[in-house]
């Protein structure tokens, strides 16, 4: 199976820049993009998770938001590294790393909103490359 990116965020125009971006580094990688950590983890119950290479999550997202989506991948003991991207107050971002972290999620990077493309590209090339 081909490997995947997973990119959760309610923002479309966020995921599509995204996607556009990396897929012309990576095209032999599939994406997947969900507006919510419930349809992420529906976009993960469809794949085997070792398919998934890494995954990019905001923090808020109506119904299912990042922290939530994060504890459901610590139960599922998934073992792909996360990217956290937001626009939350640092406080916030903090302690979301630091529980992310507590709960075993291995966090690869985080930035904040708006992002900075070519450091964003340098923490997937090495979250990949950690995934190899």
């Amino acid at each position: 199976m081909a490997r995947k990116i997973l990119i959760v965020d309610d923002d479309t125009v966020f995921c599509e820049i995204v996607t556009l971006q990396l897929r012309k580094r990576h095209p032999d990688i599939e994406f997947a993009t969900a507006s919510n950590g419930i349809d992420a983890m529906r976009i993960i119950d469809t794949v085997v998770a070792s398919d998934i290479a890494v995954i990019v999550t905001d923090l808020h997202m109506p119904e299912f938001d990042g922290v939530e989506f994060m504890n459901e991948l610590a139960q599922r003991k998934i073992s792909a590294p996360v990217i956290l991207v937001s626009g939350a107050a640092p406080s916030v971002f903090d302690a979301a790393q630091r529980l992310a972290k507590f709960r075993g999620v291995k966090i690869a990077a985080s930035m904040t909103k708006p992002l900075n493309m070519d450091r964003f590209k340098e923490a997937i090339e090495k979250a990949l490359n950690e995934t190899d």
